[in-house]
């Protein structure tokens, strides 16, 4: 499955900006021959070595760099506005759990929608990554309620 996304994408114009942004963010896994169903240890797991949902690699990429440094310059890549800077430093409320060694705790929020393997591939970075993810989302999206919404309305 791999080899044949890797043909798909050499086959796309040099300068796609879907492919652009595939490399960058690195959204299809090297080809590994199977995955390790007991252990996975990439994201790529959920689509059986495909592809890595881009949602899901900029949140990776947010734990990993503990923010968005760095990331403003290939988020540019995506259209509309993407990064919204937050003004201040970060306050602990009185009462609030401080330890440095307690998991990373990320908010994801989709609007629009998530599908079901978003959410399989964000529940397996947050093992991974030893945090916690919380998803907030419109709605819940899977093959039949996508088909639903292109249906012809009738009255």
């Amino acid at each position: 499955m791999a080899g044949k996304m890797a043909a798909a994408m050499a086959s796309l114009p040099r300068s796609s900006s879907f492919k652009i942004v595939t490399r960058k963010f690195s959204l299809v896994p090297p080809a590994i021959e199977h995955y390790d169903l007991k252990n996975p240890t990439d994201m790529g797991y959920v689509f059986s070595g495909a592809y890595v949902p881009l949602t899901c690699r900029i949140v990776e990429e947010i734990i990993q760099r503990d923010g968005v440094r760095g990331l403003e310059e290939p988020l540019k890549l995506l259209s509309g506005p993407t990064v919204s800077s937050v003004k201040g430093e970060p306050r602990i409320t009185p009462g609030a759990h401080s330890d440095p060694l307690s998991p990373k705790v990320v908010l994801v929020c989709f609007l629009g929608g998530v599908t079901y393997a978003e959410i399989a591939a964000l529940r397996l970075l947050e093992r991974l990554k030893g945090c916690q993810i919380f998803i907030a989302a419109t709605s819940i999206i899977n093959g039949n309620t996508l088909l639903q919404q292109f249906e012809p309305t009738f009255l």
